[in-house]
């Protein structure tokens, strides 16, 4: 068993949830997980095989590093995902 910090998210719509799912895509899984204070949750888990990291995961480090990139791969998500939707 693994521990690792992240955010829980609550009050997602039926919307929310469902776009999260098309932006994860399938090299995520959404896993029933217990938190440390025992209730349980759902988590994206990471599916593809790769090395982790030495160290704890820095937000400061990702906004300085990689942030610029990623905003532009969800905005390029969202365009794609709007030229998806039916009219």
């Amino acid at each position: 068993m693994a521990t690792v910090h992240g955010f829980l998210l609550t009050g997602l719509t039926a919307g929310d949830r469902r776009a999260l799912d098309a932006f994860e895509g399938p090299t995520y899984e959404l896993t029933r997980i217990t938190l440390i204070d025992g209730r349980a949750a759902w988590s994206y888990v990471w599916t593809a095989r790769a090395e982790a990291g030495a160290g704890e995961w820095s937000p400061e480090e990702f906004a300085a590093r990689h942030l610029p990139a990623y905003v532009e791969r969800c905005a390029a998500w969202r365009r794609g995902s709007a030229d998806d939707a039916e009219p």
